[in-house]
């Protein structure tokens, strides 16, 4: 069998600050991966589903969180077993407080993964 998988993630933070402290942030992250092989039986499936929810907390704090998640796979089969999937995902999730305060940053983090692995069979 052969695969992939790629995984990028990005991440971003803000703050401002007047007196109490303040900040928003979003995170990111999506993954695929794909595997083919070849075999005798055929299915595929797809599921999606889809969230959010939001939260108030003390000192004038609230925070909404999103995720939507998206699975599909697919198996072609011409022999022993084959299959072949993609795996989607993305989530995102902003918070936000407003402080007035006394510091405040800003920062940005990004990294991305990339490997393959294959197998002849």
């Amino acid at each position: 069998h052969a695969h992939a998988h790629t995984c990028s993630h990005s991440r971003t933070r803000t703050g401002v600050h007047t007196g109490v402290h303040t900040h928003a942030h979003a995170h990111k992250c999506l993954h695929s991966c794909t595997g083919v092989h070849i075999g005798v039986r055929t299915h595929a499936c797809t599921r999606v589903h889809t969230h959010t929810h939001r939260c108030a907390h003390r000192r004038s704090h609230s925070c909404m969180h999103t995720c939507s998640h998206s699975r599909t796979r697919t198996g072609v089969h011409i022999g022993a077993h084959t299959h072949a999937h993609a795996h989607t995902c993305s989530h995102s999730r902003t918070r936000t407080g407003v402080h007035i305060g006394a510091h405040t940053h800003a920062h940005a983090h990004t990294c991305s993964h990339a490997h393959t692995r294959t197998g002849v069979h």
